[in-house]
């Protein structure tokens, strides 16, 4: 158990060191930087982590434009008469 002169002493030195609140800001901030490393950098995205290209925008008085044609429509048959008797 430290005597009361040890105690005085520390005492002494720890207002003279906590005295100038900027001193031990630099120190601390100095510690802290030696005792980590860096971070790595960022990876580079890969073709999952890209958003899908944009497509143009269309004009508005134009339709938007179709990947495929669209298919004719086939004529309505025509209704046929009743076949004619022979003779």
């Amino acid at each position: 158990m430290p005597t009361t002169a040890e105690k005085a002493l520390n005492d002494a030195f720890l207002d003279l060191v906590y005295a100038d609140q900027e001193t031990v800001d630099a120190e601390f901030d100095e510690l802290i930087a030696t005792s980590w490393e860096p971070p790595p950098p960022a990876p580079h995205p890969t073709p999952a982590d890209r958003p899908p290209p944009r497509r143009a925008a269309q004009p508005e008085d134009q339709p938007p434009r179709l990947r495929h044609r669209p298919r004719r429509r086939k004529q309505p048959a025509r209704q046929r008469s009743p076949p004619t008797p022979r003779r």
